[in-house]
């Protein structure tokens, strides 16, 4: 029988996101105000990395589940950025990117967090970043999820932790 491990999430700003990836919001750059136009263009709030292909913009709708992971994926030719439409609040568990020239890796689950983001931010992960699918935490969860297309067809590595870790998470609020 697998073990249980409780894990409390914490809102994305009370963390140091960095070994994740990154932020991405309005104050996360420089900003360049153009009142002549009436807008504020804040360039480079972020980068996405891609290896063998070209960009591609998913439509991702998250249904409210059960806060329970027993699987999570990275992917090692892209990084993957999840935009929140209508202001969506949502929970990812996460854990570093380690080993990214090893597709046989395991990650490491000691370093584990559960991070709430609250649907003014979104989040680009780094390439190889161990993640669950996103929770709902709102009634309505839809993102704009940027990725390399075939992503989730050529790139996808899954790891089943009840079966090979002997562990699952339990996440609370």
């Amino acid at each position: 029988m697998a073990n249980k491990v409780v894990i409390k999430a914490q809102h994305i700003s009370g963390i140091d996101f960095s070994p994740f990836g990154q932020i991405l919001g309005r104050d996360t750059g420089e900003k360049k105000i153009q009142p002549e136009k009436g807008i504020i263009v804040t360039p480079g709030v972020g980068q996405l990395e891609i290896e063998k292909g070209e960009l591609e913009l998913i439509f991702l709708n998250v249904l409210q589940r059960g806060f329970i992971v027993e699987g999570l994926e990275r992917h090692l030719f892209t990084s993957q950025a999840f935009i929140p439409l209508s202001g969506c609040c949502g929970l990812f568990l996460l854990a570093p990117p380690e080993d990214l020239d090893n597709e046989d890796a395991l990650p490491d689950l000691g370093k584990a967090t559960a991070v709430i983001f609250d649907g003014t931010k979104g989040v680009n992960l780094k390439r190889g970043t161990w993640h669950s699918a996103p929770f709902a935490l709102s009634e309505a969860s839809n993102y704009i999820m940027v990725s390399r297309r075939g992503t989730l067809k050529d790139d996808l590595h899954l790891v089943d932790l009840k079966k090979q870790m002997n562990k699952y998470f339990e996440i609370l609020l």
